[in-house]
């Protein structure tokens, strides 16, 4: 298999290492066929699809989904104390980490005759559920078990000598910790016993099954291949930063958290930027009409304040930051789609723009983010019997927007993610004295920010080789030899705060970096460092995220020649 980035260099055919996010939307290396990365985020996180609207990533509620070892073994009446033997034969995605679980009631006929493994999930009233799992029997033959949703909903299946993921879906008619099952019992099978393969157990929020997201110790959400809401363009893969959205009802404007000064409201009225039928319609009833929530924060540091807006019959929303330090405030026009100065105005189709501004606080004080739906550009003075459509509110720490963070009632807070490849998952591709990174890839485009791309380490600050976007947003690449920085290649004149590809060349005493088909920097003076890992948009120091998407990164194990690092960045 090929794939060109230029019409002159085939960069597939040489590489040890391809992964092409944004064209397969997969964690899969090109070459190997395997997935060699080490994917996490301990939370649920939003992410925008091919058809312009903002998904959820599937979030795997369930902790050790390979892991049948770290279950609960149960048994009642005369049933026996089931058995797990780790890694015994290939599973789903071609690995060899299907456990062999041995469940056995003894001939039991009765409710109390029972041999089951179990693991712990806490589930919420009202919210809906599907458990699964893949199974099969390891002799050939079919088998009776039941699954068993931590709701207590429970499903009869047969299981064969086939992989097949299992389901029961049901919605929790209170807020427990309850259990994920997989049994036999006397009263409910005709199978007394039962040998099988399992592999990939999961608990979601849905009522539909998402893709497979593996788990250890913690629950782990999918990883997020983002695409431009305008045009659904493939972005590639998603990495960002933890924030916490701290509005708390940020799609209900009808609660009370929510202040509403001479305007009046009309529910879910209008398709939202996710697709539901759940924006709030606004009217203003006065020329001084707002809406906004009180907050305090004690946090003397920048903040950014962004809501989904689409214009009805009205055109204009201002946003303001009263009280929190410098007030500021800023003007969007939803029908030709700009903003004032300072404002970031962000296409996301149907009418619908994401308005975000930034603002320093002031310590300790407390605020009003205001929404004010005006009658000019940046003006207070509200649109008078006009309409517009609100949806999607985010007050969040820090200097730029990130993916919207859904709240319904309380604080929510995004975990960051983090993408690693180590172990011999690195080994089989890494080669120490030299070769070549190429990235194509959108940092954040935000001065003053630096955002890594990809860094190569020994799991210490010591020996590294990095690409990242510096603080003047320029693409900047370092090898770090046993804690002693060497030459950073970098070039004022460039910039990275916009999709680039960059390439990276290094042997002992020879290394250059191209962007754009040009030479940003060369250095003839270098250590190679001897290190054991790959970090996917972060550093070993766990800050300067990417905050942005990687669409594709390459690795040669030789040092490319400089006119083939210009071709295949042009």
């Amino acid at each position: 298999m090929s794939f060109i980035v230029s019409n002159t260099y085939d960069i597939h055919a040489t590489a040890s290492l391809d992964l092409q996010f944004a064209n397969k939307k997969s964690l899969v290396d090109q070459i190997s066929g395997r997935n060699l990365i080490d994917h996490t985020r301990q939370s649920s996180a939003t992410y925008v699809g091919s058809d312009g609207l903002i998904k959820t990533a599937v979030t795997n509620l369930l902790t050790y989904s390979e892991q049948f070892d770290q279950w609960t073994v149960t048994s009642t009446g005369v049933g026996s104390n089931p058995t797990v033997t780790v890694n015994q034969a290939e599973a789903p995605d071609g690995s060899i980490t299907a456990d062999e679980i041995y469940l056995d009631i003894n001939g039991g006929t009765t409710s109390s005759d029972l041999s089951q493994i179990s693991e712990s999930v806490s589930i919420t009233s009202g919210i809906t559920y599907v458990a699964s799992v893949y199974l099969k029997t390891t002799d050939g033959t079919s088998k009776d078990v039941m699954i068993v949703n931590p709701t207590g909903a429970t499903n009869l299946v047969t299981v064969t000598n086939e992989w097949q993921r299992y389901t029961v879906t049901d919605t929790a008619s209170s807020s427990i910790s309850s259990t994920f099952r997989i049994r036999l019992r006397g009263s409910e099978s005709t199978s007394d016993s039962a040998n099988l393969y399992a592999w990939g157990a999961q608990v979601e929020e849905s009522s539909t099954v998402g893709e497979y997201v593996k788990t250890t110790s913690t629950k782990n959400s999918a990883p997020r291949f983002d695409h431009d809401p305008e045009t659904g363009e493939s972005l590639g893969l998603l990495v960002e930063e933890s924030r916490a959205n701290q509005i708390t009802y940020s799609e209900d404007f009808e609660d009370t958290s929510w202040s509403k000064f001479n305007i009046s409201i009309t529910g879910t009225s209008s398709v939202s930027p996710d697709g539901g039928a759940n924006a709030t319609e606004f009217t203003p009833s006065s020329a001084n009409s707002r809406v906004y929530v009180d907050l305090t924060t004690s946090e003397d540091d920048d903040h950014t304040f962004s809501v989904f807006a689409k214009a009805g019959t009205g055109r204009y929303v201002t946003l303001r930051s009263p009280s929190y330090g410098t007030d500021t405030t800023i003007g969007f026009d939803l029908v030709g789609g700009t903003a004032q100065e300072g404002g970031i105005i962000t296409d996301f189709g149907n009418g619908w723009y994401r308005c975000s501004m930034t603002f320093d606080t002031n310590g300790d004080q407390v605020g009003q983010p205001s929404i004010y739906l005006a009658t000019t550009l940046g003006g207070y003075s509200g649109d008078v019997g006009e309409t517009f459509y609100l949806w999607g509110a985010q007050l969040e720490k820090g200097s730029f927007p990130t993916s919207y963070i859904p709240t319904e009632g309380l604080e929510f807070t995004r975990a960051a993610d983090v993408a690693s490849i180590s172990g011999t998952n690195f080994s089989s591709w890494y080669r120490q004295d030299e070769g070549t990174l190429y990235v194509d890839a959108l940092p954040v485009p935000t001065s003053g920010f630096p955002s890594s791309v990809v860094s190569i380490d020994d799991n210490t600050i010591n020996n590294r080789i990095e690409i990242i976007k510096n603080n003047n947003q320029c693409p900047l690449a370092a090898i770090i030899y046993e804690g002693t920085g060497q030459e950073s290649l970098t070039d004022a004149a460039a910039t990275f705060a916009q999709q680039s590809q960059v390439a990276f060349g290094f042997m002992q005493d020879d290394q250059a970096l191209y962007q754009g088909g040009s030479l940003v920097e060369s250095d003839l003076s270098i250590t190679m460092p001897t290190v054991n890992r790959m970090r996917i948009g972060l550093r070993i120091t766990d800050d300067e995220y990417l905050n942005g998407t990687i669409s594709r990164l390459t690795y040669w194990p030789t040092r490319l020649p400089n006119d083939t690092l210009k071709t295949i960045t042009t």
